[in-house]
């Protein structure tokens, strides 16, 4: 068979660097050419469910959403009050102008933030006439103006501050103290010492206007979520009463107060998430005086989320994780004077966010991380308070130059404060005034510390309440680890 030989191929030119380069030269400009005519049909082109004479209509600006926070909102001339347009809001993200009108005669404005979180949002003015006064803040963009109102009433001024020497651990004092609670109202009375009894009871005084008597000591173990007290004019008069909240969910509060003129006093709250709430800015005119909160998952005390004008009084914390917390929202004006603090991690109290708080003849001991802060644009004062560290508690963590931290940006005003124990005097506030609060009685801290010591919390004290005081070592508190104490 005859073998079939293939045809040789010709071998192909090779290109030369000057051919090849001219090749690739006009597919780069061809390519090039294409890309540009695609681009400029796909930007001169109506999107297709639009129509082909259809274009893209702008979208119109919008107007600016005012928000006015003012406090307090009445007292006696001459009253200092603090307007906030802080939480105003524009949702193009357009820069703010904020004006203001008193309704006094006096007006301010003009001024520019791009942060309405600015403090350019937030000033003070001060009325010295009696009077009803209309306050209104213009918060404006380029195109717009919108406005926000709230009623301030000026009463005539009020009497002296009490001597020094009348301390008197039952009458109210300080920012919350203006309220006369349910004076005047029904008595709705807890005759068992059941959680079905407290909630009945907390129910019917939503309706407000009411006193909520304890007629039993317990304990009462409250093992859910219990109807908040968010009526006005309320007085819940604990008369020596235990809340117990074992195997309540730990994010749950034994007692939350959102309504207004509310005093809680003489009560026990122990073993909580937090124990005892003022949160929400229908809370206002609140005090809790004489009460005892221990061993909470969270706060001893929680205030927050626009509470204003509140007063903590003649108060002991142990035990929690976090005893006094004080933040969030357009919460201020806070008292918290002749109150014992002990054995916590951290927050003795914490004073965050725009939050002015007077802090006074207070006693703060044995942290187990930190003492005392003020942080954000909080201000305030501390004043003839003892902070004391001891071996033990500094051995678990408790930090010596912690005792008073302050790292915010508002005004301080500290002066009297003794630090004894392993805590050190580390800082100083930069305030050279105190910052206006309403009368508090101050005692220097070597007459302070012996009626604080005798008389804080509720009354008489129980065996509980005396451990926590007793116990000097073997015990710890951490951020999830409260310090849950027993009768012995």
């Amino acid at each position: 068979m005859k073998r079939e030989h293939p045809t040789p191929r010709r071998p192909r030119p090779q290109a030369t660097s000057s051919t090849t380069y001219s090749a690739r030269r006009r597919v780069l400009v061809a390519a090039l050419a294409a890309l540009t005519v695609a681009t400029a049909t796909r930007a001169t082109a109506a999107p297709a469910h639009l129509g082909d004479d259809a274009t893209t209509a702008p979208v119109p600006n919008r107007a600016p959403t005012p928000r006015l926070h003012v406090s307090p909102r009445s007292g006696a001339a001459p009253l200092t009050v603090t307007l906030s347009a802080r939480r105003s809001r524009d949702r193009d993200g357009d820069p703010l102008t904020f004006s203001w009108n008193f309704g006094d005669g006096t007006v301010a404005g003009g001024r520019t933030a791009r942060d309405p979180a600015a403090a350019s949002a937030r000033l003070t003015h001060v009325y010295t006439t009696p009077g009803t006064y209309v306050a209104v803040v213009g918060v404006a963009d380029a195109s717009h103006v919108a406005t926000a109102s709230r009623t301030i009433v000026v009463e005539p001024p009020s009497a002296p501050a009490p001597p020094v020497g009348a301390l008197d651990d039952g009458a109210l004092e300080g920012f919350g103290a203006t309220t006369a609670g349910g004076a005047g109202g029904r008595t709705i009375r807890v005759t068992e010492p059941t959680e079905a009894a407290v909630r009945a009871a907390f129910a019917e005084a939503r309706s407000g206007g009411t006193i909520v008597s304890f007629d039993v000591a317990g304990p009462i173990v409250v093992t859910s979520r219990l109807p908040y007290l968010s009526g006005a004019f309320v007085t819940v008069e604990g008369n020596g009463a235990t809340l117990i909240g074992s195997g309540i969910d730990p994010s749950a509060p034994l007692v939350e107060v959102s309504g207004h003129d509310v005093i809680v006093r003489n009560l026990r709250v122990r073993n909580g998430g937090d124990n005892l709430r003022a949160q929400g800015d229908g809370a206002y005119n609140v005090v809790f005086s004489h009460v005892s909160s221990t061993g909470a998952a969270d706060d001893g005390i929680s205030i927050g989320y626009g509470a204003h004008d509140v007063t903590v009084q003649w108060s002991f914390l142990a035990g929690n994780t976090r005893s006094l917390f004080v933040k969030y929202g357009a919460t201020t004006d806070v008292s918290i004077h002749h109150t014992w603090v002990m054995k916590q991690w951290i927050r003795g109290p914490l004073v965050s966010s725009a939050v002015r708080a007077d802090v006074r003849n207070v006693i703060v001991e044995d942290w187990a991380m930190w003492g005392v802060r003020f942080e954000a644009d909080a201000s305030g004062n501390v004043v003839s308070s003892l902070f004391d560290l001891g071996p033990y508690a500094h051995a678990i963590g408790g930090k010596t130059r912690s005792a008073l931290r302050l790292i915010q940006s508002g005004p301080v005003f500290t002066a009297g404060n003794v630090y004894g124990g392993l805590a050190e005097h580390s800082v100083d506030g930069l305030a050279t005034a105190p910052l206006d609060a309403p009368p508090v009685t101050t005692l220097p801290v070597a007459d302070m510390e012996p009626l604080v010591r005798a008389r804080a919390g509720c009354m008489p004290r129980d065996d509980v309440d005396q451990a926590y005081i007793d116990l000097h070592d073997g015990w710890n508190v951490a951020k999830e680890l409260p310090l849950r104490l027993t009768a012995p």
